[in-house]
């Protein structure tokens, strides 16, 4: 994880110039799709246009530990991330699952959380799926290679992005802030 110190809020009438975009995985794999973090991330970003140099991408890879065993430090800095592509089997696996659901509701709505799965790696049941339908509205699932990075590419492109995004990027930046105060 990043070494970032905490999120600040940004104030009345403030505007966002530049902003460090986190991408996190979550998966008991080291990859996604058969596609390491770095990769996914490198694949997108020539896609995006209009940052300039207002947008980093820093893939965060090995979160599937600081979700689960890490303690407020590392679920302070999870939040810092505002991508979040997470293995079905995560979310699916009883003895994550409840650690995972409370993650994912508490994320602010305006991140991005992917839940992915992949046919060559994963035998969902029908209760598996009715289980990735609990959340509702928030987090997508996505079952190929190319929909995740046009996921993604999406948000970076018009959430994330602070020339169309900006309002988007200070509601996080404010509700990130909140929350990392709220674990102490």
């Amino acid at each position: 994880m990043a070494n970032r110190a905490t999120i600040d809020p940004v104030e009345e009438g403030e505007t966002v110039e530049f902003h460090p975009e986190g991408v996190a995985l979550f998966t008991p794999n080291s990859s996604c799709y058969g596609m390491s973090l770095s990769e996914i991330v490198n694949e997108v970003q020539p896609h995006v246009t209009n940052y300039g140099d207002s947008v980093i991408l820093e893939p965060h890879a090995g979160c599937l530990s600081q979700a689960i065993e890490g303690g407020i430090d590392d679920h302070r800095l999870l939040y810092e991330n505002s991508i979040w592509l997470i293995d079905c089997d995560c979310v699916v696996e009883q003895d994550l699952f409840s650690d995972f659901k409370y993650l994912i509701r508490t994320f602010p709505w305006e991140g991005n959380v992917i839940i992915w799965v992949d046919s060559q790696i994963h035998d969902l049941t029908d209760a598996d799926e009715t289980e990735l339908e609990t959340f509702s509205t928030k987090p997508d699932i996505v079952y190929s290679e190319q929909r995740l990075l046009t996921k993604v590419e999406d948000y970076l492109e018009y959430s994330a992005n602070p020339t169309f995004g900006c309002g988007s990027i200070i509601e996080w930046r404010n509700e990130v802030h909140r929350i990392q105060n709220s674990l102490g």
